[in-house]
């Protein structure tokens, strides 16, 4: 059974040691950050690459200050849903792991991973008739100051550097905010590449301005487009460096 959600709003003790822990085993990417105030404001979605296992934990063990963030509702749950979340949509289906490694890294992971999600601020997503039950969590975060991370990219079929697919429930979120409050909240997005390990952080775009001109469909897209754009930010002057140096 789920345990009853709770908004984090700072990190306690462990919290702070276990964060401690990861920043030494981890390896801290380079940030670039596109906006000329670095601070997140209060309320703002956050969106980011899942790059494989490596993102969500990398994105919050550097990121500073606290956000919760969107994952599978099986995660938050007993051993059980966790064990088979991980074994047989995880490492199975979305990192294409082979049978035994899948079985061994669910089956180590699967306890350790629970209270890791705490440190995160795992925020439960369902895609059953419980969905209405994930939207109530989101706008309860961003109503009490907290930001909300999600990883919206389609991985049926695999994690890729260059994402093909979106899901669209960060897009619900905004509109249902904006449709209650009439306020945006700014939606910003992040790039997690490799050769170098580097996190762009894009500009801010907001829900009621892009649905002047452009469907909700249409807009999801153009975010897909954008984190894709943000994979080249810095590679374009390193190629001039290379070839001044030859």
């Amino acid at each position: 059974m789920a345990r009853k959600f709770k908004v984090k709003k700072k990190f306690n003790l462990l919290d702070k040691i276990i964060l401690a822990v990861l920043r030494l085993v981890l390896k801290r990417p380079e940030f670039i950050n596109l906006n000329e105030v670095k601070e997140y404001p209060k309320r703002c979605i956050l969106i980011g690459n899942h790059r494989s296992a490596k993102g969500p934990f990398t994105y919050r063990t550097f990121m500073e200050g606290v956000f919760m963030v969107g994952s599978a509702h099986q995660a938050c749950e007993n051993f059980r849903s966790r064990w088979n979340y991980l074994y047989h949509v995880f490492y199975r289906k979305k990192c294409n792991n082979p049978a035994p490694i899948a079985f061994i890294r669910a089956t180590i992971l699967g306890i350790p991973l629970r209270r890791l999600y705490d440190v995160c601020g795992a925020l439960p997503i369902y895609f059953d008739h419980r969905l209405t039950r994930t939207f109530k969590y989101c706008l309860q975060v961003l109503e009490e100051d907290i930001p909300v991370a999600f990883f919206p990219e389609n991985s049926d079929d695999g994690y890729f550097e260059i994402i093909k697919k979106f899901n669209g429930g960060f897009l619900t979120i905004a509109k249902l905010y904006y449709e209650r409050h009439k306020e945006d909240v700014p939606i910003y997005t992040h790039h997690f590449g490799s050769n170098p390990d580097r996190i762009i952080i894009g500009k801010p775009m907001y829900y009621s301005e892009l649905a002047k001109k452009h469907t909700d469909d249409e807009i999801v897209d153009m975010f897909r487009e954008y984190m894709n754009s943000l994979s080249a930010v810095g590679k374009n002057e390193e190629a001039v460096g290379e070839q001044e140096a030859v």
